[in-house]
């Protein structure tokens, strides 16, 4: 019997293979850009195993390559041709078989226990919340706020949500980020560690040094989005950022961060080494995946989603690539109205706005990507008060009124673009949540879009 541990670190995921003495008999590894592209696609890797005598079972929830890995299964939903709903993200999948092999021991209510890390992966794998997907997410949460493990504990604390009711907004933009701070900059493990963690001061010292690492990605994403914003060119079709110190675990990021600046597809390149790696975001009607399948014979590796992907490729091919893309892009989006599309589901007046209507929509969640919080519009308001939030001064938390009610609102990465219009009567589009504070629960909105009245 063989132990395989794996390493995930900044350039890629590394295998020790170990005997139950200890002994280690292997050892290899996946480059980051082979392993974000899916494991399933880890063909040589699998036969290594293969060769030491290693039966191996690979879950994914990717979309499968031609060529399959030689593994003892594959436990994959788009292989089926019987499951309905195969937009499982890969903690979904890890989950379901979990479940099925505690079930196949008699022992199904233990498989419950992982609920709440497949709630996080799910969320934070950007699926759609609808289906098996909502279910595994609502339940987790409910296990998230009523019996939070050691580490999910700690990790609440550190981001000052231990006494409010975690969501899936919660998930996505705080919990989340704060996990994957750590294969961004230094090493999945500590996060790892800190979700299986059965003692309370190792809980305590992982959770402390995530949220610093969060606080360090924060800074570099912010830095290098500054730096990216210099550099793209927004009368192309298709955004292009690239520079050798923007760490690789931080690219996706700013990719995301230009992507909804500019409603652009972006793509951002760490040029550090001769083989660079990309990282790319997209928007709704442009598949980017299918536009580096175009010029597939340019890349070393590529793989992805519609609207996330990312590629290696040589230094040497970066002109010709961004060429290459420019000119596709320009075909398929020529015609297309550059202003982002926002679907509000209705007008308001404030003196309609209530707790209990919040509590009401909240019986809708979980809210996320296929089931998104409802979109309100409010029309000629006035702002009564706004103050600035955020280390770097770039949220803002604005009063809002109509002469009569009152209405707060946080608006996150608005300042620039916000502030200067704090005189003018506005059209405010945004979603309701409770705030809870010190005990006190309250009526706040999330800032979406704006406009001057007209």
């Amino acid at each position: 019997m063989v132990f395989i541990g794996m390493d995930h670190g900044t350039t890629g995921i590394s295998f020790c293979i170990m005997s139950n003495e200890g002994e280690i008999l292997d050892s290899f590894k996946i480059d980051r850009e082979d392993s974000k592209s899916g494991k399933i696609s880890a063909i040589n890797e699998i036969c290594r195993l293969n060769e030491l005598g290693v039966e191996t079972i690979i879950t994914d929830h990717h979309l499968p390559p031609t060529e399959l890995p030689a593994a003892y299964a594959i436990v994959n939903p788009h292989l089926s041709t019987k499951l309905l709903f195969k937009e499982l993200s890969g903690a979904g999948v890890a989950y379901k078989l979990i479940s099925y092999l505690y079930g196949y021991l008699g022992r199904s209510r233990e498989a419950e226990d992982f609920l709440a890390l497949a709630a996080i992966g799910t969320v934070a794998d950007i699926v759609p919340l609808v289906q098996d997907n909502r279910y595994l997410v609502e339940m987790g949460l409910r296990q998230i706020n009523q019996k939070p493990s050691l580490g999910i504990l700690e990790l609440l604390r550190n981001a000052k949500l231990s006494e409010s009711e975690v969501n899936a907004g919660k998930i996505a933009w705080i919990i989340g980020p704060r996990i994957n701070a750590a294969g961004r900059l230094e090493n999945a493990s500590l996060a790892y560690r800190l979700l299986t963690a059965q003692d309370r001061q190792e809980a305590i010292a992982l959770a402390v040094q995530l949220e610093n690492l969060n606080a360090r990605r924060q800074d570099l994403t912010n830095r290098f989005f500054q730096l990216a914003k210099q550099q793209v060119d927004i009368n192309q079709k298709i955004l292009f950022f690239q520079d050798e110190q923007c760490p690789k675990g931080v690219v996706g990021l700013v990719a995301g961060r230009i992507c909804e600046e500019y409603n652009l597809p972006c793509i951002a390149i760490n040029t550090e080494a001769e083989l660079c790696v990309g990282s790319c975001r997209s928007i709704e009607g442009f598949d980017i995946t299918k536009a580096l399948v175009s010029c597939s014979s340019l890349l070393k590796r590529f793989g992805g989603h519609a609207q996330a992907a990312g590629f290696s490729a040589k230094k040497e091919q970066l002109p010709a690539i961004k060429a290459h893309l420019e000119r596709y892009a320009y075909d398929n989006l020529k015609d297309r109205d550059p202003r982002p599309i926002l679907h509000i589901d209705t007008l308001v007046k404030l003196d309609e706005l209530s707790l209990e209507v919040v509590t009401e929509i909240k019986r809708m969640e979980p809210f996320g990507e296929g089931n998104k919080a409802p979109l309100f519009l409010s029309e000629n308001l006035s702002v009564l008060d706004w103050r600035v939030m955020g280390k770097e001064e770039e949220h803002m938390l604005v009063k809002f009124t109509d002469g009569e009610r009152l209405l707060e609102a946080t608006a996150f990465n608005m300042k620039a673009k916000l502030s200067p219009l704090m005189k003018d009567r506005l059209d405010i589009v945004y979603n309701l949540e409770i705030n809870e504070y010190n005990g006190r629960r309250n009526l706040r909105a999330n800032l979406v879009d704006y406009r001057i009245h007209k």
